[in-house]
């Protein structure tokens, strides 16, 4: 019989990750992202675990060009350990919100009020999907079913 030892690991991530402010992260996703070819400038703001990252293109570049370095730099931000929830705009005019913004969050205006601008920004980008007509009906659970 061999002798068999347990070793306990703490982290077993290959990044070791520092405990940055949400404003060293911004700035670095912001790096990662401008380090992508044919992004021409990014900016990002960071609340919390949550992240929007905004990226400037040529405006020329057609849309599925635009989408593809969309996806480099939303690949780039799986593989980084701050950017893995991260959500990637290629607006300019977002883009230059989030940069308002930054600047607004480093002049020490309240936050709640980036966050609700945030929470803008991302749910007009989110898609909608439409409700399917077949679906089955839902039973109300707060009317009384009389006997």
């Amino acid at each position: 019989m061999t002798d068999q030892k347990v070793e306990h690991v703490k982290n077993s991530s290959q990044y070791k990750q520092e405990k940055l402010s949400n404003r060293q992260i911004a700035d670095h996703l912001s790096g990662v992202a401008s380090n992508i070819p044919d992004v021409d400038n990014a900016a990002a703001v960071v609340a919390g675990p949550y992240a929007v990252v905004g990226i400037d293109v040529n405006k020329d570049l057609d849309r599925s060009r635009v989408g593809t370095i969309k996806y480099s730099v939303a690949e780039a931000m799986q593989h980084d350990p701050y950017g893995k929830t991260a959500v990637i705009v290629a607006d300019g005019d977002v883009t230059q919100r989030l940069r308002n913004m930054s600047d607004k969050i480093s002049q020490g205006y309240p936050i709640q009020g980036v966050v609700d601008e945030l929470a803008a920004i991302v749910g007009r980008y989110m898609p909608e999907t439409p409700v399917p007509h077949n679906r089955p009906q839902e039973t109300d659970q707060n009317k009384k079913n009389d006997p």
